[in-house]
């Protein structure tokens, strides 16, 4: 009986050790895993948060104009305190991503940094692609890729697995270009401008020469451009803009389309007057013959360089010359019609190439460099040549001859034939032209305007037209 007492005892005492085992190696394993799980919920968070200000960063340092800045591990630097993006303002708002090390500001904010308005963060690589899109004033052009990283996490406690997912969004943006390179050169033919090139223009154009429309201007515009791909009237001449680099050049010019030539021919005039008296027989033959042949295209220039002289050696090396005219025009003198006056004309001009009375005079108009040099004057109508015979009954003749001893003034221009009388200029007066009338402005301010001062030397009759300009009248 005691023998077997104390079997049952022994027993007992080995099936509660056992079960006293096994209940501390199962508190001990929950234990084992809730640390574990404790462990991979921080590492979530950490990762959510991602705020290691405490702690040393990786930044990208680099800026846009590197195609792999904010993308690529040979653009990040190792051991800043903060990551920033900054937009440069001297370089057409390009994105600069850095790595922070001292003077930071504070995370998460818009920051003073080196003077630029930076945006300031504390977790690895922050400052990456899309972080720019926090600066006040950034445009941008935006493509997004969305790129997924998975990573595993195993934990090995009686059986025990934690996975966990994170998505990472990858942005890559392309700033829109502001400025080109553009071909720059005058008078060049289809073939371009021989690597004449400007740069940071703000948009390209091309146009044809004032001179020469088979040839053409490529030039950079800076102002007042036209839109992009369309021709616009830039300066009175078609001109067609666009905004890419070397637009400009070769095959450009087929934008503009092709030259327009129009063709005038003008007749044929003859005047016969004849006038007998019984003791006096005079007659007057004028013959006027007009033949003007003007080719015009849609580019005529708007100033011209004119002779601005009379006599025969008038259009002759270093005849006096006028810049800057409207036109040039040529008529015979009212006093002496052999002798030719080669004028510039300021206002009121005939159209150009052609054969107009002006101020009474035949004047012939045209619009090109020195058009009314030497023989110019063979379009105007010959000089007119009176033949008068006088017979008397009486076996005396006596001739009297009155002299007229006027002084024109003032630019007029003095009359003998028919009677003795000065031709004012408009604004003067007098029976020699000696009174200017100081009391009307000048007549174009455009013209008479302080640049074409230095005109008031070369021409007496731009000097009386803009008479207060040159000095005729007190200012």
């Amino acid at each position: 009986m005691i023998r077997l007492s104390l079997t049952l005892f022994l027993i007992s005492f080995v099936l509660f050790v056992h079960l006293h085992s096994c209940t501390s190696l199962k508190n001990d394993a929950d234990h084992s895993v809730k640390s574990l799980q404790k462990a991979s919920n921080q590492d979530e968070d950490q990762n959510e948060d991602g705020d290691q200000s405490g702690s040393l960063l990786s930044c990208y340092d680099c800026s846009a104009h590197n195609p792999d800045c904010g993308v690529k591990e040979s653009t990040i630097e190792t051991g800043c305190k903060a990551c920033l993006v900054y937009l440069n303002v001297h370089d057409g708002n390009n994105v600069i991503r850095r790595c922070c090390k001292s003077g930071c500001g504070k995370s998460g904010t818009i920051s003073e940094y080196e003077g630029r308005q930076a945006s300031v963060c504390t977790k690895n690589l922050c400052n990456g692609i899309g972080s720019e899109q926090k600066l006040p004033g950034y445009k941008e052009v935006t493509t997004t890729t969305r790129m997924t990283t998975t990573s595993t996490t195993t934990v090995t406690t009686t059986a025990v697995t934690t996975t966990t997912a994170a998505t990472t969004t990858v942005a890559t943006t392309t700033p829109v270009k502001t400025s080109f390179s553009c071909y720059e050169c005058g008078s060049s033919n289809s073939q371009g401008c021989n690597n004449s090139v400007m740069m940071n223009c703000p948009m390209c154009m091309i146009s044809r020469n004032d001179q020469d429309p088979t040839k053409f201007d490529r030039r950079c515009c800076w102002w007042g451009c036209g839109a992009a791909n369309q021709v616009s009237n830039f300066n009175g001449r078609p001109t067609y803009f666009c905004n890419a680099d070397y637009c400009n050049g070769p095959s450009s010019e087929m934008t503009l389309g092709s030259i327009t030539t129009t063709t005038k021919i003008t007749t044929t005039t003859t005047m016969t007057t004849m006038t007998t008296s019984t003791t006096t027989k005079i007659t007057t033959t004028t013959t006027m013959t007009t033949m003007t042949t003007s080719t015009t295209t849609a580019f005529r220039q708007t100033s011209s360089q004119c002779y601005d002289c009379s006599g025969p050696d008038c259009g002759k090396e270093a005849s006096t010359l006028s810049m800057h005219c409207p036109m040039c025009m040529v008529y015979r003198n009212p006093d002496d019609q052999t002798k030719i006056e080669r004028r510039c004309c300021w206002w009121a001009c005939g159209s150009p190439n052609t054969v107009t009375n002006y101020n009474g005079r035949e004047t012939y108009f045209c619009a090109t460099d020195k058009c009314n040099g030497p023989g110019a004057e063979s379009i105007l109508s010959p000089p007119i040549t009176t033949t008068t015979t006088t017979a008397m009954t009486t076996t005396t003749t006596t001739t009297t001859t009155t002299g007229c001893n006027l002084t024109c003034q003032n630019s007029g221009i003095l009359e003998r034939e028919s009677r003795c009388v000065c031709h004012c200029l408009e604004y003067t007066s007098g029976r020699q032209c000696e009174q200017v009338d100081c009391a009307q402005p000048d007549i174009d301010a455009d013209i008479c305007s302080a640049e074409n001062e230095v005109l008031c030397s070369e021409s007496e009759t731009f000097a009386f037209e803009c008479r207060h300009l040159c000095g005729k009248c007190s200012k």
